[in-house]
């Protein structure tokens, strides 16, 4: 709850609809990596930071660039949230 994509949502900074969602998956799983540090598991805790950070780069992409920055949709080989 101390994690700046947190305070973003809470706060309401995260403006763009199709940014929040992105956003609030970055939460999620913050959530379970911390969990899983704290459990001991290292390598399934290394996954979810992955995930948050793919989710992190399309999120921030969306919030902060398309339309705003770049002026142009996210690069195909920009992290896909697809794999």
């Amino acid at each position: 709850e101390e994690s700046l994509p947190y305070k973003a949502v809470r706060d309401g900074l995260v403006t763009n609809p199709e940014a929040l969602p992105l956003i609030e998956k970055v939460c999620e799983h913050l959530k379970t990596a911390l969990e899983l540090y704290h459990a001991g598991n290292r390598a399934d805790c290394a996954v979810e930071l992955s995930y948050a950070a793919k989710y992190w780069t399309n999120g921030t992409f969306k919030q902060c660039c398309e339309n705003v920055i770049v002026k142009a949709g996210i690069p195909k080989a920009y992290r896909p949230l697809d794999e």
